[in-house]
């Protein structure tokens, strides 16, 4: 007795039809993205270069042989009597471990060269100072520090054997980082690592809220006055 079923070329076809539906998964992955630490393949995107500025190893050291080369080709404004001036807080980690952001990013003491992006200090704080606003995107900090910075790249740091640069700006993760604008008081995180250490993608704000305060070397205010010019300072 024949009981009622599928016709039996409908049961040859479920192979293909798993096979082209793993297709279609895999495909839909890849253009989608994905945020898994394992993953090596670098996304597309701008990688900072320019005079001077290098994939070094950390500890990132400014580079200031080819900083007025930089300044001028990124037609960053004068320094002086800061109108504009704004701050935000960067923190970069390799395996969990923090790597400082040093002081005098952009500020070349000996041959008193100063950029409008710099710091004062290794609190990570970095200061947009200038006589007028302009533009300043997490590229330009780089490009003026003289590092190297892309998607899936921080200096040296690169995606591989199960470890990834991820950049986070107030938490959220950014996928092309040197195009992002920097605002102020954004918290931006990169980490470089596996995915299994327990990185802050919302440190703690204190230095940034010094810098706002007017405390440190060199805030936005002191008391109830504008401060004096910063690079006027570091200059003198």
């Amino acid at each position: 007795m024949l009981s009622p079923s599928r016709p039996r070329h409908a049961s040859r076809l479920l192979p293909f039809l798993a096979l082209a539906l793993a297709a279609l998964c895999a495909l839909v992955l890849s253009a989608c993205g994905t945020d898994d630490p394992t993953q090596a393949r670098t996304p597309e995107g701008t990688v900072v270069t320019g005079p001077g500025v290098s994939a070094e190893a950390p500890p990132f050291t400014p580079e200031y042989a080819k900083l007025p080369q930089r300044i001028r080709l990124l037609g960053l404004p004068p320094t002086g009597k800061e109108k504009y001036h704004v701050h935000a807080l960067m923190r970069i980690y390799q395996d969990g471990l923090l790597v400082p952001v040093p002081a005098n990013v952009g500020i070349d003491l000996k041959r008193k060269v100063i950029s409008p992006i710099h710091t004062h200090d290794a609190t990570g704080v970095l200061h947009f100072e200038s006589n007028k606003p302009f533009p300043h995107t997490l590229g330009d900090v780089f490009e003026i520090w003289g590092v190297t910075l892309g998607p899936g790249q921080v200096g040296s740091l690169k995606n591989g054997d199960g470890r990834t640069v991820r950049v986070y700006v107030n938490g959220k993760r950014v996928t092309d980082p040197a195009t992002y604008a920097v605002k102020k008081n954004d918290v931006i995180v990169i980490r470089y690592d596996d995915g299994s250490q327990n990185v802050p993608l919302n440190p703690d704000t204190k230095a940034l809220k010094d810098a706002n305060a007017g405390k440190g070397l060199c805030g936005a205010s002191t008391g109830k006055k504008k401060a004096t010019s910063c690079t006027l300072m570091t200059q003198s």
